[in-house]
């Protein structure tokens, strides 16, 4: 159970603080806006299949990440490899699930309108989310970019000239310390407003390496950001909203844990049958290395010859464009995406020091998107509304992967079982 202590602050200064423990609590049904057809409606009027969570859900059921978040949604699925930097998303179990860095995914995510193309990007915290739309099933027509499975579509919240913001210190186990907080400043009253979000998150690890002498612990947390907006209304018909994001993770992660119980062979260490003379910390010509350990089920304990290690950093800058006229709006959206990873690995998964990856990842993109919509009148009751587009995006991918052999792959390819 987590201890959430949120401090808002207010036009008049005036500072309330909640202590609460997150339950369940009978709640009064909330109109939740969403712009899964490229407009605002309310979710009840989409005829689209997808599910649609405010920020203040979000809040009330202590959700910080997309891994919380699908554990409230069934048709949602998270997949976390051996890395940090590396994640993936599925929806109705329809995903990308291959380790490959050129591959991407068959859900799409957008972050205020610009599509990430590594989902692993926006791993890190939801904070500061004003929704967080999950759109089941393909998204082509209004989407389009990698969206076969479907589509996560993710809001901030956008500056305001209300003088308003919040602190937010969220604790746990493991030593789990979350600081959040945002401010609006109105830079010209009625022009130009700012918000700045910032958020850390800190855990200890919970995995013990048992071939590390010192005991050290694996899996930890170690992740900070911050999002600098700026929102410019020259006029009632004319809005300008500049982004500029960064988040950065630094953790020793994430060791995969063996869940044997192969009792026949425990006691001797062998993976398979037939491979104790190669590997078994029992037969005379083996390496004398535990491999598989006893009965490991709901232990979280791992045999790693090196601790895996995750380093990532995840920026960016958009600028959108709303100018309204009588019967359309003309919308302009430019993004600039950058993403840099570097992981280590022991990917052999035992004490034996046989094999480590050490990949590196650096991808850069831009996206450009022009849209017109608007609406008009039908001969029926109902009225028309309709969307034009242009979509252009442009991505490199700079991918290095080194695999080392360790001082027993020689041994374990020579030995004759």
């Amino acid at each position: 159970m987590n201890l959430n202590i949120r401090r808002y602050i207010t036009q008049s200064l005036f500072t309330l603080v909640a202590i609460s423990f997150i339950g369940v609590n009978a709640q009064e049904i909330e109109e939740i806006t969403v712009t899964a057809q490229k407009r605002e409606q309310n979710q009840q009027d989409v005829p689209v299949a997808l599910d649609a969570y405010s920020g203040e859900m979000l809040q009330q059921s202590s959700i910080k990440t997309m891994a919380d978040l699908a554990g409230m949604t069934p048709a949602l699925d998270t997949y976390q490899s051996q890395n940090a930097g590396f994640s993936s998303w599925g929806i109705r179990s329809l995903n990308t699930s291959s380790q490959n860095f050129g591959l991407e995914s068959a859900v799409g995510a957008y972050v205020d309108n610009v599509y990430r193309s590594r989902q692993s990007s926006i791993s890190n915290q939801l904070v500061d989310v004003e929704a967080v739309e999950i759109l089941r099933g393909p998204q082509g027509t209004l989407f389009g970019k990698n969206t076969s499975a479907g589509a996560v579509n993710i809001r901030t919240v956008a500056p305001s000239h209300d003088r308003n913001g919040f602190f937010e210190v969220v604790g746990g186990d493991y030593g789990m310390v979350n600081l959040n907080a945002a401010m609006n400043t109105s830079l010209i009253a009625g022009k130009l407003a700012m918000r700045t979000t910032i958020f850390t998150a800190d855990r200890d690890g919970y995995v013990t390496n048992l071939s590390d002498k010192n005991g050290d612990k694996l899996n930890d947390i170690d992740r900070q950001g911050g999002r600098l907006q700026f929102l410019y209304t020259p006029s009632d018909r004319t809005s300008m909203r500049l982004i500029l994001d960064y988040a950065e993770l630094d953790e020793v992660c994430c060791a995969a844990l063996t869940k044997k119980n192969n009792l026949a062979h425990v006691h001797t260490g062998a993976v398979v049958p037939g491979t104790d003379s190669i590997i078994s910390a029992a037969a005379p010509n083996g390496l004398g290395l535990p491999i598989t350990l006893e009965s490991n089920f709901n232990k979280q304990e791992v045999y790693l010859t090196h601790a895996p290690r995750s380093q990532a950093e995840d920026s960016g800058l958009s600028l959108e464009i709303n100018r309204d006229y009588d019967n359309f709006t003309l919308t302009s959206i430019s993004g600039f995406r950058s993403f840099e990873t570097e992981d280590f690995g022991d990917v052999d998964f035992g004490a034996a020091s046989v094999i480590t990856d050490l990949n590196k990842l650096d991808v850069s993109s831009f996206t450009q998107e022009l849209r017109l919509s608007g609406d008009f009148d039908t001969p029926g009751e109902r009225d028309g509304h309709f969307v034009l587009g242009f979509y252009y995006h442009s991505q490199d991918v700079d991918n290095n992967s080194t695999l080392t052999a360790g001082v027993h792959t020689a041994p374990m390819l020579n030995n004759d079982p």
